[in-house]
């Protein structure tokens, strides 16, 4: 009895769930169709009691962004870049994030995630994501803008594509929103009274500090 009362606290109070979710993602994304850079990746949910929010009937917003670290994980697994990453001692963390709901998802209503990589640059990954219902009904549109400190972000792509590939066209939509972040950053360089380092100062997109 006290081992199920400490493992129920354990998810309760500690989150655990969150982690044993996105250890399980990680462990069934290396046995899924590998990708390309070029892929896209479908990533399957139902949304449950844990999920809604405070009138009981549809997914909490804050639940989209967490849902979203999940897509990531499967769509890094599958995609090599991962075990790329961690090879090399380093890490990725979620620089930003933005999202638009259309639609909420509600109770048991079971939905898709779509990723994929729509742009990137020297310092930085982004990502498009998708909301769909399994008919095709977008619910919300997502993108993430991903730091891979330590590495030039051409040559992560290269070692993890099976061959030649362009850097993708950003929509107007994440034009508008890169743009958003490069002012952003300025603005906060202009009020802390310094600017980025002389290597960043020349690439737009360099990665915020």
């Amino acid at each position: 009895m006290s081992c199920w009362l400490v493992a129920l606290c354990g998810f309760v109070i500690f989150e655990l769930y969150y982690f044993f979710r996105g250890a399980t993602t990680a462990l069934i994304g290396q046995v899924r169709r590998p990708l390309n850079i070029s892929d896209e990746a479908n990533l399957y949910g139902i949304c449950t009691l844990n999920d809604v929010d405070f009138f009981g009937n549809h997914m909490n917003n804050a639940r989209f962004l967490r849902e979203l670290d999940f897509a990531r994980i499967d769509f890094f697994v599958r995609l090599g870049a991962l075990r790329i990453i961690r090879a090399a001692g380093n890490t990725v963390w979620v620089g930003a994030s933005t999202i638009r709901y259309r639609k909420p998802i509600y109770l048991f209503s079971p939905y898709r995630i779509r990723t994929r990589i729509a742009h990137w640059d020297s310092h930085d990954v982004y990502l498009s994501h998708r909301f769909e219902s399994l008919n095709g009904f977008v619910h919300a549109i997502g993108y993430s803008k991903l730091v891979i400190p330590k590495v030039e972000i051409p040559e992560l792509i290269n070692r993890a594509s099976l061959g030649p590939v362009d850097i993708p066209v950003p929509d107007e939509a994440l034009k508008a929103w890169i743009a958003y972040l490069n002012s952003d950053r300025q603005q906060l360089y202009d009020e802390l009274g310094h600017q980025p380092e002389k290597s960043k100062v020349n690439d737009t997109n360099a990665v915020a500090s």
